[in-house]
């Protein structure tokens, strides 16, 4: 059996025994809203945990959310501006996302924004590597950590004239809210984008089959992104957080 699936046995089997209950949910802290199935309307609705929504790579407002519930419980900051930016890599918590023969990005993506969280970093070097062990290439990291500012500017569309004079809608249309419940991930350091637009369809199920049981395991999500960007979303939850403090990463 390969390196990499033997790792992969041993941070679902932590993550599962000690983040998940039988019922499949995972408690979070008292207080804290919830997303019930359907219907959201306020935090009096649904019970005292978070309700996980079935893996799927296919996006949903219920995904985005549960997503937010759980990291805003686990206390993870949004990065306001670049000064906060400045200021968690100073303190190491955003990490740089090195280049390697497993991992490449994207040259239009800004240095000053190739950082994450560890754990976010630490996933995409397992993946990236069991990639390569399987293709021979390596895989392209297109965007990660960002401040508010950054995503702001993400999501601005604007109207321009096309070659034949006509007005047109440009810009990143799958750039998710900077606020809200259904914020970008991006801002807390623990979400980044893959590219998917050069794979192959054996290569994207073989993604897709990776990070099945860390979706099952609630120690990643994995999103697919059409239309205007053809990326992976991958946000690393805290159960791999927590298998690489139990020394198991």
């Amino acid at each position: 059996m390969r390196g990499w699936l033997t790792l992969f046995l041993i941070i679902v089997s932590i993550a599962t025994s000690s983040a998940q209950d039988r019922s499949g949910f995972l408690p979070v802290p008292a207080g804290t809203p919830t997303v019930p199935s359907g219907d959201a309307s306020g935090p009096e609705n649904g019970p005292a945990a978070v309700e996980a929504p079935q893996p799927s790579v296919k996006g949903s407002d219920q995904i985005v959310r549960w997503q937010n519930l759980l990291v805003d419980a686990e206390g993870l900051p949004r990065i306001a501006d670049r000064a906060m930016f400045e200021a968690m890599i100073a303190s190491g918590e955003l990490v740089p996302i090195t280049p390697c023969e497993h991992l490449v990005i994207d040259p239009r993506l800004d240095p000053a924004y190739r950082y994450g969280l560890p754990r976010l970093v630490d996933l995409l070097h397992s993946f990236a590597a069991a990639f390569r062990e399987e293709f021979g290439r390596p895989i392209q990291v297109n965007s990660a950590a960002r401040d508010v500012p950054k995503q702001r500017g993400l999501g601005k569309i604007k109207a321009v004239r096309n070659k034949r004079g006509k007005k047109v809608l440009v810009g990143n249309f799958n750039a998710a809210a900077w606020e809200g419940p259904k914020a970008s991930l991006h801002l807390t350091g623990a979400a980044g984008d893959i590219s998917w637009v050069r794979m192959t369809k054996k290569e994207r199920e073989f993604t897709k089959n990776w990070f099945l049981p860390l979706m099952e395991a609630q120690l990643a999500w994995l999103t697919e992104e059409t239309g205007s960007q053809h990326v992976w979303h991958v946000t690393v939850l805290r159960g791999w957080a927590e298998a690489m403090a139990q020394g198991q990463r």
